[in-house]
């Protein structure tokens, strides 16, 4: 993901994203959460879903 993702986020009323933390690759980074932070729009880390385990 990158500045498109947040751009085309915003784009379409969306004020938050939330991101597998560890999953995801972000292209600059840096450049992708000002523009984020511009835009309103927050980011996320969520931790990556586990298999339940049953006994």
């Amino acid at each position: 993901m990158g500045i498109q993702t947040i751009e085309n986020l915003a784009a379409h009323g969306g004020g938050c994203l939330a991101v597998a933390a560890g999953d995801v690759i972000m292209i600059d980074r840096d450049a992708m959460l000002d523009r984020a932070d511009e835009l309103g729009i927050a980011v996320m880390g969520v931790p990556v879903a586990q298999p339940s385990r049953t006994a």
